[in-house]
């Protein structure tokens, strides 16, 4: 990333703290940096947003980084928004199912078809 015309660097300084009861050693954690990531996720998200509009080659030849790392973020970040498509969907879709559901009951409750469609404002279509 380059702010007027120069490279942009940013270095984080991760403290590491070790129990002193069970020794175990814990690393410091920033909400903008996920773990065992060397990028701020911003910059993974613009990394990835660069990639849909030109190769991968490209954002590596103008980042200035390794093209293997430009595919590793790529992919990691595509993977991610997959994800959380999947997960958004579901709900959608589960929400669907327990409106159908619903307005079957109202259906079989009025016995008027035409009264709950026009509650609801459903046009029905013929499949």
């Amino acid at each position: 990333m380059s702010v007027l015309g120069k490279p942009l660097f940013l270095f984080v300084r991760v403290y590491r703290y070790r129990c002193h009861n069970c020794n175990e050693v814990f690393s410091q954690t920033f909400e903008s940096i996920s773990p065992n990531k060397h990028q701020t996720n911003r910059y993974r998200e613009y990394l990835y947003e660069m990639c849909i509009g030109s190769t991968i080659q490209e954002v590596s030849r103008k980042e200035k980084i390794p093209y293997t790392t430009v595919e590793r973020i790529f992919y990691s970040v595509a993977k991610e928004k997959e994800k959380e498509h999947l997960e958004t969907l579901e709900s959608v879709l589960e929400n669907y199912e327990m409106f159908i559901i619903f307005l079957k009951q109202r259906l079989i409750y009025t016995h008027n078809f035409a009264a709950a469609f026009k509650e609801y404002n459903i046009t029905p279509y013929a499949i």
